[in-house]
């Protein structure tokens, strides 16, 4: 699991802005820290200046059986994790399979992933100050890498105030085809703070440059 501000001293426990790997110590009916990952720019100054937490938002299991795990934050960047060897903390260079800027804004809410029949698997994500953009993994037994150019890109930019970025989600009528997946997008319409309205929008899974519906035409 992911954490977001806090104090980060291994040696006390603390755990601070950092993806642990927990494990159930039955002798004592604790929960221990096995592993973890904590990128490197939370240990700078610059982390303290744009406030860039590791926690805003979470990770994603991309298929069942697999040895990796896909990360996002406010850092912009997307980490693909070995769950095996999650990397702890190298002030040089993140040690991780694989890390890409792959938002315009700070992501706060969830990454979307989708396997087709046909093979084909892509992600999707909406941070802030971006539009909603699929990227294509390239699987290689139970790990893979993404190409780190978009593979498309959604019409629709939101600007800064428009907060938390796109809320997504995924649904496929048809296991069969890759023209039968959708990726639900949800966001608000204009600045953060006190309620308000919201869009939903609808896009082709297959290619997210094929907006199918809106809320807002109604």
């Amino acid at each position: 699991m992911k954490t977001g501000d806090g104090d980060f001293d291994p040696t006390k426990g603390s755990y601070g802005n950092t993806l642990v790997k927990l494990q159930m110590d039955l002798a004592n009916g604790e929960l221990k820290v096995v592993d973890y990952f904590s990128p490197k720019i939370h240990h700078s100054g610059e982390y303290w200046d744009m406030k860039l937490d590791f926690g805003s938002s979470g990770c994603i299991l991309p298929w069942p059986g697999t040895e990796i795990l896909i990360c996002g934050s406010k850092e912009t960047k997307v980490f693909v994790i070995d769950q095996n060897n999650l990397g702890k903390l190298n002030m040089t260079e993140d040690n991780t399979l694989q890390h890409f800027v792959g938002t315009n804004g700070h992501l706060h809410g969830p990454m979307v992933f989708w396997t087709a029949a046909d093979g084909q698997s892509f992600m999707y994500i909406w941070s802030e100050q971006d539009s909603l953009r699929q990227y294509k993994f390239n699987r290689v037994g139970n790990k893979g890498y993404f190409d780190t150019t978009p593979f498309a890109l959604g019409s629709t930019i939101l600007p800064m105030e428009v907060m938390p970025g796109g809320s997504l989600a995924i649904s496929c009528n048809d296991e069969k085809t890759l023209d039968s997946g959708i990726v639900w997008a949800i966001h608000a319409i204009d600045s953060e703070g006190s309620p308000r309205p919201g869009i939903l929008r609808a896009y082709s899974a297959k290619n997210i440059g094929q907006e199918l519906w809106t809320s807002s035409t109604f």
